[in-house]
């Protein structure tokens, strides 16, 4: 029976997930090479089904993308030497050598029709990758496609395996990783590849400053009330370094509400009092609140916003997506989503779908009649498209069941 057919698949699937995590469990000593933390995040990566766990992996790339402009996945094949399974590497920890002085000949799979493969030979200069355990562990890895023996433990190439088990008996066999940067393109200053607010950098350390000094007159409160200004004489002796001093030292929150007292005596060199007009010239005292000179909030308030808006640009995201549309109806959220999906989102995940996944990793497997799609949002209009179907409907052009297979789709 079918049914029966069926449960047997899944029995043999579930024997063949079993047999393979108790040889990882056995092997993990010699494959341990991530921190409590990374570890932790490969254990997160590895748990629960195949749909949760490719999620997880899509969302540590595109977080290492967008702060690191480059991420990194390690390749583990089986003993058909296919491809089994992605491991999340950290960014953070890998480094790339120099490119391989002497190119190699490399047997790649490329699809040549629907379902048809070919074997092409091509000439490429690999390089290799090393990551940094535990601050003092050096593992490293080779590039995708890469079909050379390498060691894991020193990096060193060999002709054959038993060559390699001859020179490092207790060593381990390198493994390939894949590696991202924003759009497949690598600056030629750099082959890690650059986040996209790297041209905005100067924006957002300006925006930062422009904090500190918010957090700073806020926290120590370091303007004072007022000042009491004096007119028709001088200042008293060590007015001046009174004056500093209170800026200097007494700044904090005692500080809030406190007055600078300003000392001065009458033109002639004789102390004249405010309501003493006989020695010497009359001296007038103002008191001269500071919030009326000061800004009526924090400073650097519209700087900030254009840095704003430079960092937003890096990302092409419009205002809606970023929260900052206050006034916005539908018709103009469907159109600002419609035009974001089909300028930023899109391309991004094509270049995904089509270089990396089918270019190179089903191309590996010499998958024929599967291709990967990143899955979108459906922009759709339900009133339109429900008023269209009724005079579809009502024109005999299609049948009820029809319509309510395509709503449904």
């Amino acid at each position: 029976r079918v049914w029966d057919v069926e449960f047997l698949h899944r029995a043999v699937r579930r024997a063949r997930d079993l047999t393979n995590r108790r040889a990882r469990a056995a092997d993990a000593p010699q494959r341990s090479r991530l921190g409590a933390v990374d570890a932790a995040r490969k254990m997160d990566v590895r748990a629960g089904g195949e749909a949760a766990r490719w999620r997880v992996l899509l969302k540590y790339r595109e977080r290492d993308l967008t702060a690191t402009g480059t991420a990194y996945w390690e390749c583990l094949r089986d003993e058909r030497d296919e491809l089994m399974e992605f491991v999340y590497v950290p960014a953070t920890s890998m480094r790339l050598m120099p490119v391989d002085r002497e190119d190699i000949t490399v047997e790649v799979s490329r699809k040549m029709t629907a379902i048809g493969y070919r074997e092409v030979r091509r000439r490429r200069r690999c390089r290799r990758y090393v990551q940094l355990c535990w601050g003092r562990q050096l593992v490293y890895y080779k590039s995708f496609d890469d079909p050379r023996i390498m060691s894991a433990e020193t990096g060193t190439y060999y002709a054959s395996e038993a060559a390699f088990r001859e020179a490092e008996p207790h060593a381990r066999e390198a493994t390939e990783v894949l590696h991202f940067t924003p759009n497949g393109i690598a600056p030629p200053y750099s082959d890690y590849g650059v986040p996209e607010w790297i041209h905005a950098v100067l924006a957002m350390r300006g925006t930062r400053e422009s904090e500190e000094a918010n957090l700073h007159l806020l926290v120590n409160h370091a303007t004072p009330s007022c000042y009491i200004l004096v007119s028709g004489g001088k200042l008293a002796a060590g007015a001046a370094e009174k004056i500093k001093e209170w800026h200097s030292d007494n700044a904090g929150p005692h500080m809030r509400g406190r007055p600078c007292v300003i000392e001065a005596e009458a033109a002639g060199g004789t102390s004249a009092p405010l309501a003493s007009g006989a020695l010497g010239s009359r001296v007038r005292i103002e008191i001269k609140p500071v919030r009326d000179l000061s800004t009526e909030d924090a400073l650097y308030q519209k700087y900030e916003e254009a840095n704003a808006r430079k960092i937003q640009q890096q990302y092409r995201l419009p205002d809606l997506l970023v929260g900052r549309s206050e006034e916005t109806n539908r018709a103009q959220a469907e159109a600002v989503i419609e035009m974001a999906e089909g300028q930023v989102f899109h391309p991004r995940r094509e270049h995904f779908d089509n270089d990396v996944m089918n270019g190179r990793v089903l191309s590996d497997k010499r998958t024929r009649f599967w291709r990967y799609c990143t899955n979108g949002p459906r922009i759709t209009d339900p009133p339109v498209l429900v008023k269209m179907l009724y005079d579809l409907s009502m024109a005999g052009i299609v049948t009820p069941n029809e319509a309510r297979t395509f709503l449904e789709a």
